[in-house]
């Protein structure tokens, strides 16, 4: 890689970086909000939330299916 095209890609993450300091600079260091009343979700049950929205919800099944048909 040339030291041209070195200085050009590092100029355009800094670009980047400035970019993204503009747009949300004035958040980047607020501390997230905690709950009072609620207590915080315990890691394991996390993910038990998003299950319904499975993108292969099904697809053992239909794997299984056609494993059986060969």
């Amino acid at each position: 890689m040339s030291e041209e095209a070195f200085d050009t890609e590092q100029a355009q993450a800094i670009l980047d970086e400035m970019a993204v300091m503009a747009a949300y600079g004035d958040i980047v260091d607020v501390p997230r909000p905690v709950s009072r009343t609620h207590a915080p979700m315990p890691r394991e049950d996390r993910g038990a939330q998003f299950a319904p929205f499975a993108a292969l919800s099904g697809f053992t099944d239909i794997i299984e299916d056609t494993a059986r048909g060969h």
